[in-house]
């Protein structure tokens, strides 16, 4: 790749950003129109369902820790939907605008707008409201193979033009998972044409492990809100 397409692939990625904002504005929020999130913690007892996770924001007590704790517990291998509290210009797919995936103890294996594929410390999403650990099927064994897809993808820019050899988050995701023999854990939505990384929780076999929500919202007695 010369100078002048690497540049030219740095630069559609805030223009499709930008782009998608625009056509996002008369479209239903992925996912379910959910526009802000505030999790409640609810009785051990209660079914998580992770199709029904963002519109009815309930969490059983045992599951719904800090972020940290919920990356600290995340098993190596798991998706991370990464949350804001609101929807935002810079999160026009909704408030749950990433997903990353933890490859070992201490890091994330990512790409995002405002850098480039590769591995990242958990610190780096300390500051979301919220952070959904997922098990997607990924195992030990199936974790060489995916770090050796992390190093060659290593410093590929963030781009949302869906040419051949191009990722941003959702389809980063999904290539890990295909050079591991599993299968694709978002599918492309129709609606957005865009692999959008809330419906990760719409995937079949999909199941919520951890809810982490950012502990300065926590109230000494009184839990998260």
């Amino acid at each position: 790749m010369n100078a002048r397409e690497s540049g030219r692939r740095i630069l559609m990625a805030p223009l499709g950003a930008a782009l998608m904002l625009s056509l996002g504005a008369c479209m239903m929020r992925p996912t379910q129109n959910v526009w802000a999130l505030d999790f409640q913690r609810t009785d051990n007892h209660v079914e998580l369902d992770p199709t029904r996770l963002l519109t009815e924001q309930r969490v059983p007590g045992a599951r719904l820790v800090s972020v940290p704790t919920a990356l600290k517990l995340a098993p190596p291998g798991s998706l991370i939907l990464a949350c804001w509290r609101g929807t935002e210009l810079s999160n026009f797919y909704g408030p749950c605008s990433h997903v990353a995936r933890k490859i070992d103890d201490t890091q994330l294996a990512e790409t995002f707008l405002a850098g480039a594929a590769g591995t990242y410390p958990l610190s780096r999403l300390y500051d979301r409201y919220a952070v959904i650990v997922l098990d997607v099927g990924a195992r030990e064994e199936h974790l060489s193979v995916m770090r050796k897809e992390v190093e060659r993808l290593k410093g590929l820019p963030y781009d949302l033009t869906h040419r051949p050899g191009t990722y941003y988050c959702s389809n980063y995701q999904n290539q890990l998972q295909k050079v591991a023999g599993l299968p694709e854990v978002i599918a492309l939505n129709k609606d957005w044409q865009m692999y959008v990384p809330s419906d990760v929780l719409l995937t079949p076999g999909v199941k919520v492990l951890w809810v982490g929500v950012n502990e300065r919202l926590f109230t000494v007695g009184a839990g998260f809100r």
